[in-house]
């Protein structure tokens, strides 16, 4: 066990208040929620420092990833 550092501490926080994001707007549990959600490409940029997208906030991922959705339909 290693603790976090401040930018995977910000990306794991970021992950949970999306997935509260998606609750909320599809009336599931929270962990069905973040489940979804990690498995998502979305989920996979914000814990890859390429992106930096933990400059973002949730709803920013959750928009994000409503779009990826969309395009896969």
């Amino acid at each position: 066990w290693r603790k976090a550092n401040k930018y995977e501490y910000r990306m794991q926080v970021l992950d949970t208040m999306t997935s509260e994001e998606k609750k909320k707007k599809k009336n599931i549990s929270k962990i069905e929620a973040f489940d979804i959600f990690m498995q998502s490409e979305t989920a996979e940029m914000l814990f890859n420092d390429e992106f930096v997208l933990w400059w973002n906030g949730p709803v920013y991922l959750a928009e994000m990833y409503e779009k990826e959705m969309i395009s896969k339909k």
